[in-house]
């Protein structure tokens, strides 16, 4: 026919079928009201379905061991499931118009997949998993919704996982068993409904998640080289809501601890803003040591000598966003042995000696 199509489903499992033969079927396909199917080919390297707007059913390709790519340029939306399971050559997947998946978003077992395009994915019905997709780098660049769970475990490339865009999750939030990921960052996440589980997860360093205002519990655990979760804003719990925190060494000593609310901002995050700028500052910052890892710290006390600094500046280890060093006349040298990161910037301006 030399007219596009709507068909009810799509089901192809012939192991010998061609790439010839299959474009053949499927080029011209617009609509399938039903759902598709590709399974246990062996022959096809290809699955592209130029035309394909709209899925009423779900999509499932599983198990096709000589497919490489998947491309659907013009999906827009799939009221079903989108499952894409053990097809051990695929390297991309290519749903670049793809807005919304109504049902469950499932990418698993795929060993080589490097990409999966969806930068207009803005919601997802269902659950959102991605698991065993070793080298994949995930990008939901819009994505602000995901109706149930949402899963990210075992990669193992360098990465950062950034949601910027997204706003709830509404049951768990589970990113686990990536060695790899460096940080993790959704600025604008203010909702999870069940539990947020992080863990396993050596080299993260970082986690930017601050409008985080309503969530049922929190596990962190096996995260070795975290040393603040100053970024992690929660403001709110469930009354029966809890933070476990176990095998991180630099954010608690290694020891598991359970808190209640009231004792989440005393653990790894001595968020305080630390200003100095009088004798009186000093001496109080002197006797209680209040923090090694203030959100900023501002020292612009005119009359203060090099030995006071030190005493100042000595143990600190991570500044969350600034230092600053102002009008300090006398000072001659300034020393931060212990200090290992800074997140935004140190500023010294003024001191004349």
């Amino acid at each position: 026919s030399s007219s596009f199509l709507t068909v009810d489903k799509l089901n192809i499992s012939w192991p010998a079928m061609a790439q010839a033969q299959f474009e053949r079927v499927t080029n011209k396909i617009v609509t399938v009201s039903g759902d598709i199917h590709i399974e246990q080919t062996t022959r096809l390297k290809h699955i592209i379905m130029n035309q394909l707007e709209k899925v009423t059913g779900s999509i499932q390709i599983r198990s096709n061991s000589g497919v490489t790519n998947i491309t659907m340029p013009k999906l827009a939306n799939i009221e079903g499931n989108f499952d894409v399971q053990s097809n051990l050559n695929i390297v991309g997947i290519n749903t670049n118009s793809l807005l919304a998946v109504l049902g469950v978003v499932n990418v698993q077992s795929e060993p080589k997949l490097r990409t999966f395009q969806t930068p207009l994915l803005d919601r997802v019905g269902n659950s959102l998993f991605i698991r065993n997709a070793i080298v994949l780098v995930p990008d939901f660049p819009a994505l602000s919704s995901v109706g149930h769970n949402f899963v990210i475990q075992n990669l193992a490339t360098p990465t950062i996982i950034d949601l910027p865009q997204l706003q709830q999750v509404l049951n768990n939030l589970v990113i686990s068993n990536n060695n790899q990921v460096l940080k993790i960052s959704a600025p604008s996440l203010n909702r999870v409904d069940g539990e947020v589980t992080f863990s396993a997860m050596r080299e993260l360093t970082y986690i930017d998640i601050p409008k985080l205002a309503s969530v049922k519990n929190v596990q962190l655990g096996g995260l070795t080289k975290l040393a603040d979760i100053c970024s992690f804003g929660i403001t709110s719990f469930n009354p029966s809501g809890k933070v476990e925190i176990t095998d991180c060494p630099r954010l608690v000593g290694g020891r598991s601890h359970v808190l209640q609310r009231a004792g989440l901002p005393s653990v790894g995050c001595n968020g305080i803003a630390v200003n100095i700028t009088s004798r009186g500052d000093y001496e109080t910052f002197r006797m209680s040591k209040a923090t090694t890892r203030p959100r900023s710290l501002t020292v612009s006390w005119a009359d203060i000598n090099d030995s006071q600094l030190k005493n100042i500046l000595q143990d600190l280890e991570l500044i969350i966003l600034s230092l600053e060093i102002v009008k300090c006349r006398k000072i001659t040298e300034i020393h931060l042995p212990q200090l290992e990161g800074v997140g935004g910037h140190i500023s010294i301006s003024h001191c004349e000696s």
